[in-house]
């Protein structure tokens, strides 16, 4: 998979494109409701081809094709044989008796139904896509996917516990596969708890589990996601990522718009006739808390700007919210924003266009923004910016629950537990260093991140010495403070090697702050992951700044497939610049803080427990202030929880 990451710093916000594709999964349901303005009728089902290749159904045994299925038994649509669903396309069923947004533009024409049926589906009931339509057939080993509520008894109609049911009530709403924040790929875990949101043009208003956002029913002539990259970069490289134009912040406080702009260029190699992006993840109402933005989106018009680049003006295109439905508080989760590009006005081979992303601000804060990009005849970008509405922060990894208004290159991390010994990496030849007792920090909080270790160090002359280093991390806010004594060895090497071994320390008095599982089991200490080795899915290459890289733990040195965290060391190795590194579960949102801290040119470890995310793997992100930077890093596992 390709990927480009833009070290571009907006008032501290990273920017992140990411093109490329993985291995096609079957069709899954991505987008769903069963009423709408209409009523019960008002309803849909989208099927999306998450293939990197057009799938042509063909349903053996007689049957007709794929059938899409309520929990009744009941087929609702069939996704006739010979169907060509595109490359990262979609198939969208609706209900032709009241489905309400045949308007909202697809491609060349509008979301049309590609199939329809007239008999309803009872609210928060389960729905399945088999790869037959013949009654008889709805078995499990036929079934392709499925998402139904938490009440829904079939467990045919539903994967894992399933999602809260929603609030019934006639209103714009649907309920959305999420998108997972490395790939632009639809998350499936297999539970539907984890891999749908529920989105609403009036937010929770009405849904009490709604997030402001709207329904966009996707059919087979709509833009897709898949495809050469659609790179995006900055409108002025040659100033400051938070100067003119490339943003403008109007108003202040909980008042005024944000404006992002961004230059895409066309890298498929064929003239593009539609361009739209769709927010796959954004904060928005209702925040989680007073610290976290508001941001809502809304048509922004096309202006003409002095440049610093060179004088003269550079053209900055406006984007439309396109609806239906009407977003009378803005644009939020799965809302698109389409760009002046047509087919009688493409965007030719290599020819970029600047977009304006305007966001109205009614709560200030730390935010996020990421959106897909849409094509025809193809597509597939990613763009990500996160920052602060009040001034420059770091670059935080989502969802962030904590805001600075000072650049700091270190972030506090948080402190975690582990029944087992801390393991540390020790030095091969004789080394002495001199601990330090470590200050006891104050549980005040404070609005910018600290770090509270006091170093010894007494290097002794080798060859090729190899570094030892604990950590002590400053607890944020007011969570307990684990006990150990912080050393650094310095090291000459260019190429320390960090080896494993066990060093007993006092047990922490740390709490987990979730649930992750009520037995702990430990292992001999092993090595999950060196990114020194050769490329593969457990070596190289480095983790690159502000690109999250995911590693398999489950089936790996003995830890089960049923484990729902694990406890590691982790180490960074010889990073090129001062940052972070931020462990979390595959397939979910980086926590607002760091696992380990670390300065350029050093080796430095840390003991975590992380919980095991989807496909049984946990992520990492290199996180730093600015610019470009590589580390190596290395995950030692040494116990499960189950």
């Amino acid at each position: 998979m390709a990927r480009l990451v833009l070290p571009c710093v907006l008032a501290g916000l990273l920017v992140r494109a990411i093109a490329g594709a993985q291995a096609a999964p079957p069709l899954m349901i991505s987008e769903f409701r069963f009423r709408g303005p209409n009523g019960s009728s008002d309803e849909f089902v989208e099927i999306y081809n998450n293939g990197d290749a057009p799938l042509t159904v063909s349903s053996g045994g007689g049957s007709p094709g794929f059938g899409v299925v309520a929990s009744d038994g009941l087929l609702r649509c069939t996704i006739p044989n010979g169907t060509i669903i595109p490359a990262r396309g979609h198939f969208l069923c609706v209900n032709g008796a009241g489905y309400s947004l045949t308007g909202y533009p697809a491609g060349s024409s509008t979301a049309a139904g590609d199939a329809t049926y007239t008999t309803s589906i009872d609210d928060n009931v389960g729905i399945a896509l088999f790869n037959t339509a013949l009654a008889g057939n709805f078995t499990l080993a036929n079934r392709l996917d499925a998402v139904g509520p938490t009440t829904e008894i079939n467990t045919i109609y539903r994967e894992g516990s399933g999602y809260t049911p929603v609030a019934v009530a006639s209103v714009e709403f649907s309920i959305v596969r999420r998108t997972d924040a490395v790939t632009g790929l639809p998350i499936d875990t297999g539970n539907n708890a984890t891999d749908f949101r529920v989105v609403a043009t009036n937010a929770s208003a009405s849904l009490s589990t709604a997030s402001l956002g709207a329904p966009g029913p996707e059919n087979l002539t709509g833009p897709v996601d898949a495809g050469a990259a659609i790179a995006p970069s900055l409108v002025a490289p040659c100033v400051a990522d938070a100067a003119a134009p490339n943003m403008v912040r109007t108003g202040s406080g909980n008042t005024g718009t944000l404006s992002i702009r961004q230059k895409f260029t066309n890298n498929t190699g064929r003239d593009v006739t539609r361009l739209r992006c769709r927010i796959v993840d954004v904060t928005t109402a209702p925040a989680p808390d007073a610290m976290t933005a508001i941001l809502a989106a809304a048509t922004s018009t096309t202006a003409t700007e002095a440049t610093p680049c060179g004088g003269g003006t550079v053209a900055i295109r406006g984007l439309t919210l396109e609806t239906p439905p009407a977003q009378a508080l803005g644009g939020g989760f799965n809302s698109s924003l389409s760009a002046p590009v047509t087919q009688v006005a493409p965007l030719p081979p290599n020819a970029s266009i600047n977009v304006n992303y305007l966001m109205n601000v009614s709560q200030a804060g730390t935010f996020r923004f990421f959106v897909l990009v849409e094509a025809l005849p193809s597509g597939r970008g990613l763009y990500e910016v996160s920052g602060s509405t009040n001034g420059p922060v770091l670059f935080t990894p989502t969802p962030m629950t904590t805001t600075t208004a000072t650049r700091t290159p270190t972030r506090t991390p948080t402190p975690t537990a582990t029944p087992t010994p801390t393991r540390t990496p020790t030095p091969s030849a004789t080394t002495t260093s001199t601990p330090t007792p470590s200050p006891t920090p104050t549980q005040t909080r404070t609005s910018t991140p600290t770090r509270t270790p006091t170093r010894s160090a007494t290097p002794t002359t080798t060859s090729t010495p190899i570094p030892s280093s604990t950590s002590t991390p400053t607890p944020p806010m007011l969570t307990t403070t684990p006990t150990s004594t912080p050393s650094v060895t310095p090291s000459i090497s260019m190429t320390p090697t960090p080896t494993p071994t066990v060093t007993p320390s006092p047990p922490p008095t740390a709490t987990p702050m979730f649930a992750i599982g009520s037995d702990f089991h430990t292992l001999t200490p092993c090595r999950i992951a060196d990114t020194r080795d050769p490329p593969g899915p457990l070596g190289g290459p480095a983790l690159v700044a502000g690109l999250p890289r995911s590693f398999p733990v489950a089936g790996v040195c003995g830890v089960p497939v049923t484990a729902k965290a694990v406890a590691v060391n982790v180490t960074a190795v010889g990073p090129t610049a001062a940052g972070f590194l931020t462990l979390y579960p595959a397939g979910g949102s980086p926590p607002s803080a760091s696992t380990l801290n670390f300065r350029a040119g050093i080796v430095r470890a840390n003991n975590a427990v992380t919980r095991v995310g989807g496909g049984g793997q946990i992520a990492v992100v290199y996180g730093v202030a600015s610019g470009p930077a590589t580390t190596h890093f290395v995950l030692d596992v040494s116990g499960y929880f189950e």
